[in-house]
């Protein structure tokens, strides 16, 4: 790679004198991408990078992997020449490299290199001075991820990367965001490189924003190398909530404001967006310490507030006393003081009146005295409570939690409720005004509101405190909500999560120390990709467990038409996710399983559906944290579970057979079901333990084409059941094998019925078949499935798979001369001619018939003067199990007698269903023009002729032999007979 880039740049700066020696940046990945252009910097015209006669080749940026070089003006490296895109309309690039700094080594008059160097030269840069609004998006597959060595400057419109950003090229690397410029990383924003070698830096200000959308996404900022700076009035914005991740950052300067200015930093719930904003310094700020946006605070008379502090700067590092104190305008004066410090700049306020106040501290230093911003605190009623009494977030149609009042001391005799949108002022009443001790608010305008009662106490006006309703739209980004339980475990209950609010839409938090885990139960819901179900490892001393591994719980239990779906990308699954009855969706992106505690449980007539992750061919779930797992979560089906794949294969399954992480397990009547015959798939993860089953307990591994699904379940060996297993392979109208029962204890009258599905619906054979040891035939070619039923209706743990095909020798007769043939069914390989004689039990090779499809019948072949034999074709197929199956056609019987040949006729073959007798069947002429007599060994029965496609051409009842019957049509059919004594099948061939 480091050659490619040497020449790169020989041909971009190619100086007579001069040969670029070494270059520290890295330009792109997947540098050879194929289809759309790369496009080289030139600056020879200009620097406007909308002139397509500054790049090389000359084409514009939109839909083309972009390059920059060190330098724009190639004979000039002293001044460079860097791109400035500019321009009202959106457009899109595929990927973009900023290279690093450079130096030249010298060369002679004849080229040779001197080995004196020359530089270094600065990096590569480009500038984003696009209208306001306009947006320009890197969208590349996954290996268009960028890795600059050198500056990427937006000063307006916008820059918005898909794909991740690495500052990893040179130390030189930056981000400046400014004027009104907006830098967007929607993958991850690396300041520095994995093994913190090098580390790139970051300016935003003025207006800028930066926004990682990403929850954490944000990483590797190494305190040697780099430093976030924010000045003015510009926002880093990072997804999810990052209070706790990155607030040693700004504790250790490393996101800080520069010289003139210090960060604050909170977390907004109603867009889950952490903020970090910078604050002048010569200022005071004060924030409360839960690090939650700046807010009213609502407070009863002698309840103690949250705790508020004042950020770091140098006045509060200067301090000498800190006041706290009040007043009920927010502009001052502030006359009421509540507490002082010549050391702590934090407090907890604490009001023994009510009102709406203002909090400020004032800050002693020895320049004077600097007063911080004021923040809002509304004091209510200490004799009337609300409940619940926290916010609440109200989406779209919903309504919110009911809330209460009572009084502590004395009886509530009239009242109403009021609302305001300005805390502590301006409230007015409801229309239609709503009187009484509840309400459930709701609202028709999105927006901040505050409700609370204003009644008569025994006579006396009273006001309670103020409790905050966010109204939402309905399609609102989502909360994080954390779950308490305080009131029972109903997942639908918004005053069971903190902030309340129903979880349709939001992320829910689910911790392990609460008192009941949270319970779906009935709708159509959906949560999204940031929620998170929590787990918490054991805590040992040595060998002894003190504390026991412990996981949350998030519990479906619905009736067959509730669903739950969990939307988008899930990064924090630890616990564990329990479907018992009701469905479970994942839809849209990964449910990643990155960690062993991770539990998908499927019981009960629970099902979940993992659907397709984008257009990847696999279902979006991930069963471990890489192609080659070293941890990896674990589902389990039980009861009548079942868990839909679609598409089948799965995703980052552990290859180690042994890992005791990675894998699933199928127990009692639980189904795995993956779209499609995945048989070989699914084969591949029973051999490789990534499905397990108890012990004494066997796979069962089966497509079934009805549904066009893979079923892979589990065998109780101790159960009742078919002793054979696996596939058999049969031409029509031939017995199997005798089947046979095991675990039969307390069953009895044995029925055996088939089907087209391993599932049924089953129907019984035509005569019945029944006992323990049977076996059937099959008349028309397709799939069939048998199963074993007992008297009282228990049916056989596993079932038997059939594939019938059409394999039987033909005969062909001109003038006395017989040839015999035989077609090979698809997937069958020749073996050769077989034969014997009528009197023993076995077929030997037919030597001189050899292997060929068409044998001449001779005689002499048969090396006897008289004689009655069989001829039949072998041939072998695979089976689905991959093992080899020898297969005989159906037979012809050829009579010798006095060393001539007398006949050769269709194989007359047993129905032998179970225990019924099998009828002699005898057709003559055979083949025939269409008339043949037929004889049955019987005083009455029903005759039916029936087509290769399995339609019955002709049915009737007769008596007695020498029957004649007429077929007006040519081809291959079964005559069948059943009377009261038996069944008897014979083929009969029409010219």
């Amino acid at each position: 790679m480091s050659n490619f880039k040497i020449d790169v740049m020989r041909n971009l700066y190619s100086l007579s004198t001069k040969v670029l020696a070494l270059v520290t940046a890295c330009f792109f990945i997947g540098s050879m991408v194929q289809a759309q252009e790369t496009i080289n910097w030139r600056g020879s015209v200009s620097t406007d990078a909308t002139d397509v006669q500054n790049w090389d080749p000359p084409t514009g940026m939109a839909g083309n992997h972009i390059r920059v070089g060190h330098i724009g003006t190639y004979n000039d490296p002293e001044n460079p020449n860097h791109p400035i895109v500019t321009g009202e309309e959106d457009f899109s690039f595929v990927s973009i490299g900023i290279a690093g700094p450079y130096h030249f080594i010298e060369e002679d008059e004849d080229g040779i290199p001197t080995g004196v160097e020359d530089g270094p030269y600065g990096p590569g840069q480009i500038t984003f001075s696009m209208a306001d609004g306009s947006v320009a998006r890197q969208e590349g597959p996954n290996d268009t991820h960028a890795f600059p060595g050198g500056v990427l400057i937006v000063n307006s419109g916008e820059v918005n990367f898909q794909r991740s950003y690495h500052m990893t090229g040179s130390p030189e690397a930056m981000v400046i965001v400014e004027g009104t410029g907006r830098a967007t990383f929607r993958d991850f924003f690396g300041i520095g490189d994995r093994d913190q070698n090098v580390g790139g830096n970051v300016i935003i200000r003025n207006d800028g924003v930066i926004h990682v959308t990403g929850a954490g996404r944000m990483i590797r900022v190494w305190d040697q190398f780099s430093r976030i700076n924010i000045h003015d009035n510009a926002q880093l914005i990072i997804n999810g909530d990052n209070r706790g991740e990155y607030a040693s950052l700004v504790a250790n300067d490393i996101i800080t404001g520069g010289e003139n200015f210090y960060i604050n930093y909170y977390y907004q719930n109603e867009l889950n967006q952490t903020f970090y904003v910078a604050k002048p310094e010569g200022t005071v700020w004060t924030y409360f310490t839960d690090r939650l946006q700046e807010r009213a605070e609502f407070l009863v008379v002698g309840e103690a507030g949250s705790e508020v502090a004042l950020e770091n700067s140098d006045v509060v590092a200067a301090a000498t006393n800190f006041e706290w104190k009040y007043g009920t305008d927010p502009e001052g004066p502030y006359t009421n003081v509540l507490g002082s410090s010549t050391e702590a700049n934090t407090f907890v306020p604490t009001f023994d009146e009510s009102g709406t106040f203002y909090l400020v501290c004032e800050v002693t230093t020895p320049d004077g005295q600097v007063t911080s911003n004021a923040l809002t605190f509304v004091v209510g009623s200490a004799n009337l409570s609300l409940t619940p009494d926290g916010v609440q977030y109200v989406r779209g149609e919903q309504i919110g939690a009911e809330i209460t009042v009572t009084a502590d001391q004395g009886t509530i005799e009239s009242g109403e409720w009021k609302w305001s949108q300005t805390p502590g002022v301006g409230y007015q009443s409801f229309d239609p005004v709503i009187s009484g001790t509840s309400i459930s608010p709701s609202f028709e305008t999105p927006g901040a509101y505050f409700i609370r009662f204003e009644g008569v106490v025994d006579g006396s006006p009273d006001i309670s405190s103020e409790i905050r309703i966010v109204q939402q739209v309905w399609d609102a980004g989502p909360l994080n909500l954390t779950w308490v339980g305080g009131v029972d475990d109903d997942y639908h209950k918004a005053t069971n999560w903190n902030p309340m609010a129903q979880p349709h839409r939001n992320n829910i938090i689910i911790p392990v120390d609460v008192p009941h885990y949270p319970v779906f139960s009935h709708g159509v819901d959906t949560i999204m990709g940031g929620s998170t179900i929590h787990h918490t490892a054991a805590v040992m001393d040595g060998e002894t467990v003190v504390e026991p591994a412990k996981s949350a719980m998030l519990i479906i239990r619905g009736g067959e038409t509730d669903s739950l779906k969990w939307r988008g990308n899930v990064d924090n699954f630890r616990g564990i996710l329990q479907v018992e009855s009701g469905v479970f969706v994942k839809d849209q992106d990964l449910l990643r399983m990155h960690s062993n505690s991770a539990t998908v449980n499927v019981t009960g007539t629970g099902v979940a559906i993992f659907n397709q992750w984008g257009s990847n061919n696999h279902p979006n779930l991930m069963m471990g944290n890489s192609n080659a797992p070293t941890v990896g979560g674990q589902v389990h089906v039980s009861g009548n579970g079942k868990i839909y794949f679609h598409p089948a294969p799965i995703f980052r399954f552990a290859v180690d057979a042994e890992a005791e992480f990675s894998f699933f397990t199928v127990s009692e009547n639980g189904q795995f079901i993956f779209q499609g015959n995945h048989t070989s798939g699914t084969t591949g993860y029973i051999t490789n333990r990534r499905i397990r089953v108890p012990e004494e307990h066997d796979f069962i591994n089966v497509y079934d084409h009805v549904t066009d699904y893979t079923y892979v379940m589990a065998r109780d060996l101790n159960a009742f059941g078919i002793e054979q297993t696996g596939m058999f392979i049969m031409p029509i109208l031939t017995d199997s094998e005798v089947l046979t029962l095991v675990n039969t204890d307390g069953l009895s009258e044995f029925t055996w019925k088939h089907s087209h599905s391993p599932f049924g619906p089953w129907e019984s054979f035509t005569p019945e078949v029944a006992g323990d040891a049977v076996t059937v035939q099959f008349e028309n070619i397709g799939e069939y499935y048998v199963v074993a039923e007992a008297g009282d209706g228990t049916l056989s743990s596993n079932t038997l798979m059939f594939r019938i095909i059409d394999f039987a020798v033909e005969i062909d007769e001109d003038g006395g001369v017989y040839t015999l043939s035989v077609e090979l069914p698809e997937g069958m390989t020749a073996l050769g001619w077989q034969y014997k004689s009528a009197e023993e039990a076995n077929f030997e090779e037919f030597e001189l018939a050899g292997t060929e499809l068409t044998y001449l019948v001779d005689p002499f072949d048969f090396m006897v003067s008289d004689g009655v034999f069989h001829v039949t074709y072998l041939g072998v197929m695979t089976d689905d199990a991959g093992q080899d199956v020898q297969l005989l056609a159906v037979p012809v019987t050829v009579t010798i007698a006095d060393g001539d040949l007398v006949s050769v006729v269709l194989g007359q073959h047993s129905t032998s269903l179970g225990k019924v007798k099998s009828l002699n069947v005898g057709v003559y002429p055979n083949p025939n023009n269409g008339t043949f007599t037929l004889n049955a060994g019987a005083d009455s029965y029903l005759v039916e002729v029936i087509d290769m496609n399995g339609v019955i051409v002709d049915s009737r009842k007769v008596s007695g032999d020498g029957q004649s019957i007429t077929i007006n049509q040519k081809g291959i059919f079964m005559v069948k007979v059943t009377s009261a004594t038996g069944v008897g099948v014979s083929r009969v061939i029409v010219k």
